[in-house]
């Protein structure tokens, strides 16, 4: 049996209090409004950000848009595969704070 040495690691927990939270909520928020009105879309309901959720609106078949921070992220290789087979465009946005978010069809919630 070969072992490895274990690198060491910071075992110190990461603080989570509100000089954390606040900054990620406010960016959050503020891409919620960029979208809504890039968009065009009436509320935030019809986006679903991060790599999981992502995919998951396009296994559901209620995405209308994928947008992707890079085009080569293996995080989004599935969920760029099913856009391609559904006609989905995929939209390169360097700038996103997630690397990957849907946008869902207004059919989605009715």
């Amino acid at each position: 049996l070969l072992i490895f040495p274990r690198e060491p690691v910071d075992e110190r927990p990461i603080p989570w209090d509100d000089s954390v939270r606040r900054p990620l909520r406010d960016r959050a928020r503020q891409l919620a409004l960029d979208l809504m009105t890039r968009f065009d879309l009436p509320d935030g309901r019809r986006i679903r950000a991060g790599a999981s959720a992502a995919t998951h609106a396009l296994l559901d078949g209620a995405a209308e848009r994928l947008l992707v921070k890079q085009r080569a992220s293996e995080d989004l290789r599935l969920a760029r595969s099913l856009a391609e087979r559904q006609g989905i465009p995929v939209e390169v946005h360097p700038d996103l704070p997630y690397r990957g978010v849907a946008i869902l069809r207004p059919e989605a919630f009715h």
